[in-house]
């Protein structure tokens, strides 16, 4: 298992899409660290998909979160809601 640093695009209380330099592959499971309201936030997801950027370098890769602490999920959870227009 690796770390990914990687940039947040959407996110969700069970998943997100992010950007990252590399190609992962689908099904693997990495540590990855994204920046939230100015925070860092770090866990542990399995990549569920992973495709080439159209028009910039990279790859956007959708994870699924397998393990999140607990304060990391409410923070993600009320960062879901406020994009959603519900905070």
């Amino acid at each position: 298992m690796s770390e990914d640093r990687s940039r947040l695009l959407d996110v969700s209380s069970n998943g997100a899409r992010l950007r990252n330099e590399r190609e992962l592959e689908v099904g693997s499971v990495h540590d990855f660290t994204f920046e939230l309201l100015g925070e860092t936030v770090r866990v542990r997801a399995k990549v569920r998909h992973c495709l080439p950027e159209e028009r910039n370098p990279g790859f956007q890769v959708g994870v699924e979160f397998v393990k999140v602490d607990p304060a990391t999920s409410r923070r993600l959870e009320a960062f879901a809601r406020k994009r959603r227009g519900r905070g």
